[in-house]
C-alpha cells in the first residue's frame, strides 16, 4: 500500500448535512485534508434522527434512502432514516449493509477502511475490509467507553478492536481506557485552524463566558450558570447549544437570579461558533465526561482561554497551555476567573498566541493528517 496516494474508504455515523451542519464534522474535515493532500475519499454515512426530532420536510429527505454527492473532492454516500432509541442500531446497521452492497456492485476498490466510532461502525468496517481483503482502522471517540459497559458490548468491542490492524484513541485517557484489550495509537481530532482564527482581545467582552454544547445531562451546563451567580452581576454567560434541557436550563437560571445574565444561542453552522469565540473572554466546558473535546481545540485555535472540568480529554487537549485550568469542581472557579481581569492585554495577546500556535501544531489538517497518513502505513505493513 503505498503512503503516496490511497483510496481510502471512511464509515461514519454522519456526516454533515442542510439539516445538520456540524453533525460529525471532524470526520469532514479529516476527509477533506487527506483528499486534499491527494488522496481519493470515500465517505459512507448512515445518518438517523429520532422522530421527535424531524420536522419542516426532514421526515420525507430522510425515508430510508441513499443519496450520493460531491463534497468538493470527497466523494459522500449517505444513509438518511428515522429511528427511536430501540431501533437505532438496528436502522443503522440495514443501513450500513445498503452502502457496502452498493459500492462493491459499483466500484470495489480501496486500500485501506476507516471506520469512525467502533460500537456503530466497527462491524460494518470489518465486514467491507474483509471483502476487499484491504487493513481496517478503528478511531474510537465514544464517550461510553468512559463509563462501564455491560459485559456482552465489551467484549464485541474488543473483538473488533482486535480485528482491526490500527486502533486510534482520540485522546490520552481513551488510549488508557482501551489499553486493557488493545495498543491504541492517540491521534487528535482535528480542527480547521484556517477557519477557526483569533480577533484581537480589544474586540472581545472581558466578562462574557461561553459554553458550546448540546444541552443534555452530560454537559453539566448547570455548573456554569452556578459560578455565574458566584461572580459580579457585570458577568454575562453565553451558551451555544441546543437540546432537551433548554427551559430546565432557564429556569435554574432564574431560580438563581442570573436570568437576565444568560443567552441561548442555537447551533447553527460553525460561523456561529467561532463568532461567539471570538468575542468571549472564557471557554467553559463543564461535562461529567469528554473523550476529546473539539470545542476546546477550537477555542485554543481562536486563542481562547479555558476552564473545564477533569472529565478526560480535557487534560490532553489542554496539555502545554498554561493559562487555562482543569477544576475539579468549576461553580467554585468565581476567584480564578475573576483574575484574569487583572491580565493585561499584552499578556493576553501573547497567551492566545502560544495557545493557538499549540492547536495548529497539535490539531491543525496537515499535523493530524501526517498521523493518519502514518496509521494507514502502519496498517498496511
Amino acid at each position: 500500500m503505498s503512503p503516496q496516494l490511497l483510496d481510502i474508504i471512511m464509515i461514519a455515523p454522519g456526516y454533515p448535512t442542510r439539516d445538520a451542519p456540524t453533525r460529525s464534522i471532524f470526520v469532514r474535515d479529516q476527509a477533506q485534508a487527506l483528499a486534499a493532500r491527494g488522496h481519493r475519499v470515500t465517505v459512507l454515512s448512515v445518518y438517523t434522527r429520532s422522530l421527535r426530532s424531524v420536522r419542516d420536510g426532514a421526515l420525507l429527505r430522510n425515508t430510508f434512502r441513499v443519496t450520493t454527492w460531491a463534497d468538493g473532492p470527497v466523494s459522500v454516500r449517505q444513509f438518511g432514516g428515522w429511528a427511536t432509541r430501540s431501533t437505532r442500531i438496528g436502522v443503522a446497521r440495514f443501513g450500513f449493509g445498503r452502502l457496502m452492497r452498493a459500492y462493491l456492485a459499483s466500484e470495489a476498490r480501496a486500500d485501506v477502511v476507516h471506520a469512525h466510532f467502533g460500537q456503530l461502525t466497527g462491524a460494518a468496517g470489518a465486514a467491507l475490509a474483509d471483502a476487499l481483503d484491504v487493513p481496517l482502522v478503528i478511531t474510537e471517540h465514544s464517550s461510553d467507553l468512559l463509563s462501564d459497559h455491560g459485559p456482552a458490548i465489551a467484549e464485541s468491542l474488543a473483538h473488533l478492536y482486535r480485528r482491526a490492524e490500527v486502533v486510534v484513541a482520540v485522546s490520552e485517557e481513551m488510549r488508557v481506557r482501551l489499553r486493557s484489550v488493545v495498543d491504541a495509537t492517540v491521534i487528535p481530532n482535528m480542527v480547521d485552524t484556517d477557519f477557526f482564527t483569533p480577533l484581537p482581545f480589544s474586540a472581545r467582552r472581558r466578562r462574557r463566558l461561553l459554553i458550546v454544547g448540546s444541552l443534555i445531562p452530560l454537559k453539566r451546563h448547570d455548573r456554569a450558570l452556578k459560578l455565574l451567580a458566584a461572580l459580579g452581576a457585570e458577568y454575562e454567560l453565553t451558551i451555544v447549544g441546543s437540546g432537551p434541557l433548554r427551559q430546565n436550563l432557564l429556569d435554574t437560571a432564574e431560580a438563581l437570579g442570573v436570568r437576565d445574565r444568560v443567552r441561548l444561542v442555537p447551533v447553527g453552522d460553525r460561523g456561529v461558533v467561532r463568532d461567539a469565540m471570538r468575542s468571549a473572554a472564557l471557554l467553559l466546558s463543564c461535562s461529567e465526561i469528554e473523550t476529546f473535546g473539539l470545542t476546546l481545540a477550537e477555542a485554543m485555535a481562536v486563542g481562547l482561554p479555558v476552564l473545564a472540568t477533569d472529565s478526560g480529554g480535557p487534560r490532553y487537549v489542554l496539555r502545554g497551555d498554561g493559562s487555562s485550568r482543569i477544576s475539579h469542581r468549576i461553580e467554585g472557579e468565581a476567584e480564578w476567573v475573576a483574575s484574569l481581569e487583572e491580565v493585561d492585554d499584552e499578556d493576553r495577546a501573547a497567551q492566545a498566541a502560544a495557545r493557538r500556535l499549540l492547536a495548529v501544531q497539535r490539531f491543525g489538517r496537515d499535523a493530524v493528517a501526517a498521523q493518519l497518513e502514518r496509521a494507514y502505513e502502519m496498517a498496511g505493513s
